[in-house]
């Protein structure tokens, strides 16, 4: 929740002057101000309303639900759950919930999704799993040099999930202890399986022409 929310879109106004991206008004505010300072979701928000030449800062009385929610949050941050959402947008968790059903959203492998893909997110979706298993199945190596994940990555995000859940850190040093302490219980063996088990789940999207699928 942001200190003074006066304050905050004052430093985001100035930001977005400079031409500055949201990450990057988001990343400077927090530097100087300390982390926490603004959130992901008010960041993104604040930039929206600017690019729409929205450009006050002070609060106004707000009337109805916060249609932008789903809009800017949920469609730039998916990963930010409805608790999150309702903390940023200061609305109840039930209005976001219903904004989200509104939008066709349902929260799916830990992230907001459309509840029904269209044909077209469908193909796309066989196409990327396709070009991926033949570039698997060509070079079993990867190369990270592309990109900050490598497959095993993908594969500890579940386990980093529960390993988080309900733990809070007063310290950048004290959560990183934690997540060394996770990434040391992990056997080589447990990577490699990670790794081969992209190629099966590649299979079952190209087999389930492009639908969701249970793991």
């Amino acid at each position: 929740m942001e200190k003074n929310r006066g304050i905050i879109r004052e430093l985001l106004k100035f930001e977005f002057e400079l031409g500055h991206s949201a990450k990057e008004a988001m990343d400077n505010i927090n530097r100087a101000k300390g982390n926490g300072t603004v959130s992901k979701a008010a960041a993104y928000l604040g930039y929206s309303k600017f690019r729409s030449n929205k450009m006050d800062i002070e609060d106004k009385k707000r009337s109805g639900r916060p249609r932008e929610v789903d809009r800017v949050a949920v469609e730039a941050h998916p990963s930010m759950t409805t608790s999150m959402l309702a903390e940023d947008f200061e609305c109840s968790h039930t209005e976001i919930v219903k904004i989200l059903h509104d939008a066709g959203k349902k929260w799916l492998k830990s992230r907001w999704a459309p509840k029904k893909l269209t044909e077209a997110q469908k193909r796309k979706r066989v196409e990327i799993a396709t070009r991926l298993l033949r570039r698997h199945r060509r070079s079993p190596i990867w190369s990270t040099r592309r990109t900050a994940l490598s497959p095993s990555d993908f594969y500890l995000f579940r386990s980093l999930e529960y390993w988080l859940r309900g733990k809070k850190f007063r310290t950048i040093e004290a959560m990183r202890q934690s997540f060394t302490e996770l990434f040391d219980s992990k056997d080589r063996e447990w990577y490699r399986r990670g790794i081969h088990q992209l190629e099966k789940q590649w299979k079952k999207v190209i087999e389930s022409g492009g639908e969701y699928f249970d793991y």
